[in-house]
C-alpha cells in the first residue's frame, strides 16, 4: 500500500496525539509556574505602565497553558479519524498477515466472548440479514458487520445501511470492525447511533487477546482428563474446540460426550464417536 507523504502538521499532530493526558496537565503546570517565576518582578515593579505588565503577566500566567492544553486536545481529537500511522499499519499488517476469512471470524467470535456475548450466527446463517454475525447479551440482539476488515478506509453508507438492519432485527447495537479507518461522516453518524467502530490499533489488539485465548484453550484441554482427540469436532454454539468427557451424574452417568473446552462459560456437547472428519449429530 503506498504511503501518504506526511507535511509537517501531521507529524505536529501525530505528535500530540501520542502524549499521556497526566503529562499534558504536568507540563501545564510547569507553563504557569515557569511563567510566575520568570515575570512576577518584572510585572510588580513600580511606575508608569503596571497595570498593564500585571495584566500581561496574567494573560501569560495562564494564557500558556491553556494554550498547551487546546494543542494537545485538538492532536488528540484530530488523531483519532486520521489515517493510520505507519506503525499501526505495519502492525495490522503483521496480524493480518496469511490470515483468511475463516481465521478471522474466528478470532473475532472468540473476542466477542471474551466480551460476553454469545454467538448466535455467524457465516451463511448470519449473511440473510447482511451482516456477518449475530450476539446475544442480556436478551438483547447484536449485530456485527466484518466485511470491510481489509478495506483502508469505511465510508458513512456502510453504517446507513447497517442501521437499517438494525431497526429489522430491532437490534439494540451494533459493531463494525476493519483494519483501516472509518472517515469523518461515519464516525459522526456512529455517535449519534448505537453503531461502534472498531478499527485499526483497536481491532489488532482484539485479534491478538483472541489468539492468545484460544492457544490457552487448546493448551489446557490438551493437558485436562479428558483429552481432545487428534480430530476432534467442533462446539455447535461457539465453534470451539470440544474435548472427550464422562457424564457423571444423571441419567447419562458413565456415558462419554463431546463436551466444550470453554465449559463452563459454554454448554455445547455433543454425542461422542470416533470423530474421523465428519460432524456428528447435534444432541
Amino acid at each position: 500500500m503506498p504511503q501518504r507523504r506526511r507535511s509537517v502538521g501531521d507529524l505536529v499532530q501525530g505528535g500530540l496525539a501520542v502524549i499521556p493526558w497526566w503529562v499534558a496537565v504536568a507540563v501545564m503546570a510547569l507553563l504557569a509556574l515557569g511563567v510566575t517565576l520568570a515575570l512576577r518582578e518584572w510585572a510588580s515593579m513600580p511606575g508608569p505602565g503596571g497595570a498593564a505588565r500585571q495584566l500581561v503577566f496574567e494573560l501569560l500566567r495562564w494564557g500558556l497553558p491553556a494554550l498547551w492544553g487546546l494543542c494537545v486536545f485538538w492532536g488528540k481529537r484530530s488523531g483519532n479519524s486520521a489515517p493510520l500511522g505507519v506503525d499501526a499499519q505495519q502492525d495490522m499488517a503483521a496480524v493480518l498477515k496469511g490470515m483468511t476469512w475463516a481465521q478471522f471470524e474466528k478470532l473475532v467470535s472468540e473476542a466477542f466472548r471474551q466480551r460476553r456475548f454469545a454467538v448466535v450466527a455467524n457465516g451463511e446463517a448470519a449473511a440473510a440479514d447482511d451482516v456477518d454475525m449475530v450476539l446475544r447479551k442480556g436478551g438483547e440482539t447484536h449485530l456485527v458487520l466484518c466485511k470491510h476488515w481489509r478495506a483502508e478506509r469505511v465510508g458513512v453508507q456502510v453504517l446507513r445501511d447497517l442501521q437499517l438492519t438494525m431497526q429489522t432485527r430491532a437490534a439494540a447495537s451494533a459493531y463494525v470492525l476493519t483494519s483501516g479507518h472509518f472517515s469523518d461522516d461515519a464516525r459522526a453518524f456512529a455517535k449519534a447511533s448505537a453503531i461502534h467502530l472498531v478499527e485499526g490499533p483497536r481491532l489488532s489488539r482484539w485479534l491478538k487477546l483472541a489468539q492468545r485465548s484460544l492457544k490457552s484453550v487448546s493448551g489446557s484441554a490438551a493437558g485436562s482428563v479428558g483429552s481432545v482427540e487428534s480430530a476432534a469436532p467442533a462446539c455447535p454454539k461457539c465453534q470451539a474446540p470440544m474435548i472427550k468427557r464422562q457424564a457423571r451424574r444423571g441419567v447419562h452417568a458413565g456415558s462419554t460426550f463431546w463436551s466444550c473446552t470453554r465449559y463452563p462459560q459454554c454448554h455445547g456437547a455433543r454425542p461422542f464417536v470416533a470423530f474421523s472428519g465428519a460432524m456428528s449429530p447435534d444432541p
